[in-house]
């Protein structure tokens, strides 16, 4: 426990993202919950420590969007309990300014919450 103690504590970055976007697509979906895992390995590679629901909760809590659209209001129920532990919230994509509804619900409350969001223009192409 001495190497926990003595560790400064790392930054809380949540990873906003689009998971569903506008479309129920399943391929659409799987495609970006693939890009969320290589934005939280740019938040890890900085230094941070990702927080991402989209690609946790599906391990953690059973729910899985594109297999049972029904699962998507209790994932943004506890992705938003998970973003309220965080110190800050990067927007990732292209879309910046057109962010689906359940990131400008994401957005709204780290702003409510006064934490820094910043937006992130990397985008990674079709995988």
């Amino acid at each position: 426990m001495a190497i926990i103690s003595s560790t400064p504590r790392l930054k809380r970055v949540y990873v906003c993202s689009p998971v569903k976007g506008d479309q129920d697509n399943p391929h659409v979906i799987e495609e970006n919950l693939a890009r969320a895992v290589l934005y939280s390995q740019l938040v890890y590679k900085q230094g941070h420590l990702p927080i991402c629901p989209q690609i946790y909760l599906e391990n953690a809590a059973g729910l899985n969007e594109s297999k049972n659209p029904t699962d998507r209001y209790e994932a943004l129920k506890l992705g938003l309990e998970l973003l309220i532990i965080c110190d800050e919230v990067w927007v990732f994509g292209k879309r910046i300014g057109l962010e689906s509804a359940g990131m400008k619900k994401e957005i709204e409350i780290a702003r409510e919450r006064m934490m820094p969001v910043h937006y992130r223009p990397e985008y990674l192409p079709k995988l």
